[in-house]
């Protein structure tokens, strides 16, 4: 038969378990520590094209005015006059630094499109929804 062994549990000062401090610890550090900011981009030199299945293919140049790529973004791209509605999340890997493209396709579900709208918006965590932090940029199709 197998020899089962107990062992009281660790405590800490004056009774508590340990950890107890490592806990408060970490909540004064929470609270202490800065408030979330946003950042600020500028969207520019946005392109879209509808190949011949129905397939857009969009792109948008970014850049931050102010602060540095987080965590948590969301390019939202509308087409004005139909229900066609891409989000597209980007992680903050995904942006290899303060300037660059972002570039992606999606079906459309309604044809023709005649005009797009870009926007990218920003999220201390995605469950807290999603604040817009750039331009919103626009276009006709040719």
């Amino acid at each position: 038969a197998g020899l089962l062994v107990l062992l009281p549990l660790a405590m800490g000062c004056e009774g508590e378990p340990a950890g107890t401090d490592r806990m408060a610890a970490a909540t004064a550090q929470s609270e202490t520590s800065q408030p979330f900011e946003y950042a600020e981009v500028e969207l520019s030199k946005p392109a879209v094209r509808v190949d011949e299945e129905d397939v857009c293919w969009f792109e948008v140049h970014y850049k931050f005015v102010k602060g540095t790529p987080g965590e948590h973004y969301m390019l939202t791209v509308t087409f004005p006059g139909t229900e066609n509605l891409c989000l597209k999340p980007v992680a903050g890997w995904q942006l290899p630094g303060t300037e660059g493209v972002l570039k992606d396709s999606i079906p459309l579900q309604q044809t023709p499109i005649t005009e797009y709208q870009m926007v990218l918006s920003e999220a201390e965590t995605p469950m807290a929804g999603y604040t817009d932090i750039s331009n919103v940029v626009t276009g006709k199709m040719e």
